[in-house]
């Protein structure tokens, strides 16, 4: 059993979400889409949501990585080189991403997130539709046309692959498989694999090579309460709880306490309207329990809002005796962003905010010249089913020693519920922190927070010697020059010269 701290520390190293789901959990039938095939090409296959809820895609039609930070709207960065068709992707912990080169150079390749240069994970001899590092840095692949998972650890030089399930041949029995795709490997390194043909969700425990049915038909189900039709996909919860996409029926579905049920896509038939799927193939949960489907018939990807999540018990995904004290302390993150506890008894969750411009820290904040006019803009997403009304309130700090002496914003600096406006001449010289705080009303509890860095830098003095700075003048000899930089000089900073 493991310890307080050691259960902390494993969360911790955990690079993907493990949502907690009420029985009653249920999304917004209609969905928003986050990116069509303008931005991710067509039969768009694999997506990563990380725990900050950065987002990457494997782009197969243009052989790229896309992905989007800070809940932005479209790609903040694409990563590309020499992918070939790439289908899966997985993110770690410590930021590489791993990607399926599989369909022309016949690997899976590991980048940095500065996407430089990328190396050799696994050599495979054909493409992977499922990839997955579990805890113990073992990377894993689904390979579609060889009916096989296989995997190797990251840790060992040797090249040499480990058959994890499946025979290499096609079939329906308990050490067989038939078409592979999504995989899953839990907290016990058990590893789930969606079987494509055999329309069932296969569980390998760890070190076995035969399988039990978890979901669909098939002798020694565990659950022989659903039906499926052509599973692609397959995650779990924090419970374990299985959330499946299934290709042909264009759904997702959902287990927990009273058995499967519909969740998404249940309209009844595929389709390209905001509640319709059509072919979608696999699904990743954000922080939140939003829900993000790639959906492969219509080239888009589909994001649903979870919309009830209501508990008998209250739990918290964060100490908000210790969350303020962490965030303040962290100075190399672009963006600080900070949450208060996310109750999972009630519809409504902290608002999610992005300041632009974002791209700050404590030591390497954005430079404003003290005669510049600068704005603050946010982003405010509201994940609320209950309430849309927000307070807002703004503060600014001076961190030129440490940031704990508050500046009182005054008339001059214009505040709205999403802008702050600094005219110039207001700051003095100095680092600043500028902070947004949201709260929803009549929940406290449901407060955010997001802050940039600024410095205030001078914008020099221009010398003049003469008035107006004239550079060339005319003087008859009867008349005086008289040359006066202290009077004639202007400081962009101040009103007035101090010629001193």
């Amino acid at each position: 059993m493991k310890s307080q701290n050691e259960d902390y520390d494993y969360y911790r190293a955990l690079s993907y979400n493990l949502p907690k789901f009420c029985s009653n959990a249920s999304w917004y039938p209609n969905a928003t889409t986050l990116a069509n095939n303008s931005t991710v090409g067509s039969n768009i296959w694999g997506i990563f949501v990380n725990t900050n809820n950065t987002i990457y895609v494997a782009d197969r039609t243009n052989n790229k990585i896309q992905i989007w930070f800070n809940n932005s709207i479209s790609p903040t960065q694409t990563i590309q080189g020499n992918l070939s068709e790439p289908n899966s992707i997985f993110v770690t912990h410590n930021g590489d991403i791993y990607v399926d080169n599989g369909a022309q150079n016949y690997r899976v390749d590991k980048w940095t997130l500065t996407g430089n240069s990328s190396v050799p994970a696994m050599d495979i001899g054909t493409s992977c539709y499922g990839l997955f590092v579990d805890t113990n840095d073992t990377l894993y692949c689904s390979m579609l046309s060889l009916h096989q998972v296989v995997k190797r650890w990251l840790n060992d030089n040797s090249s040499i692959l480990t058959i994890a399930a499946g025979t290499g041949t096609a079939g329906n029995t308990p050490s067989m498989l038939n078409s592979p795709f999504g995989i899953y490997v839990n907290t016990n390194f058990d590893l789930y694999v969606a079987d494509y043909y055999n329309n069932r969700i296969q569980l390998f425990q760890s070190g076995q090579l035969n399988g039990i049915t978890a979901a669909g038909a098939g002798a020694g189900s565990l659950n022989n309460t659903i039906t499926l039709n052509g599973p692609t996909g397959i995650v779990l919860d924090t419970d374990s709880y299985l959330y499946i996409v299934e290709f042909n029926n264009q759904r997702i579905l959902g287990s927990g306490p009273n058995g499967f049920r519909c969740l998404v896509g249940c309209s009844g038939s595929g389709g390209s309207a905001s509640n319709q799927l059509l072919n979608p193939a696999t699904v990743s949960f954000d922080s939140y329990g939003n829900m993000y489907v790639t959906d492969t018939g219509n080239s888009r990807i589909q994001k649903f809002i979870l919309s009830t999540n209501s508990c008998d018990e209250t739990t918290s995904t964060v100490d908000p005796t210790t969350t303020q004290t962490q965030k303040e302390q962290i100075t190399s993150t672009e963006q600080i962003t900070t949450s208060k506890t996310l109750i999972t008894n009630q519809t409504c969750f902290s608002p999610k905010i992005t300041l632009i411009p974002s791209t700050s820290t404590l030591s390497s904040p954005i430079q404003f010249r003290r005669s510049q006019d600068f704005y603050i803009v946010s982003l405010i997403e509201l994940n609320c089913n209950n309430s849309i009304s927000i307070i807002t309130h703004w503060t600014i700090k001076n961190c030129t020693s440490i940031c704990s002496n508050q500046i009182q914003v005054d008339s001059t600096i214009i505040t709205t519920s999403t802008e702050l406006y600094i005219p110039a001449r207001t700051l003095v010289y100095g680092l600043y922190e500028l902070k947004l705080t949201v709260a929803m009303v009549n929940m406290s509890s449901l407060t955010s927070t997001s802050s940039v860095y600024v410095q205030i830098t001078p914008s020099g003095i221009t010398a003049n010697l003469i008035q107006y700075g004239t550079s060339m003048i005319t003087r008859g000899t009867q008349q005086d020059l008289q040359f006066d930089p202290g009077t004639y000089s202007i400081d962009r900073d101040n009103n007035v010269l101090n010629a001193t």
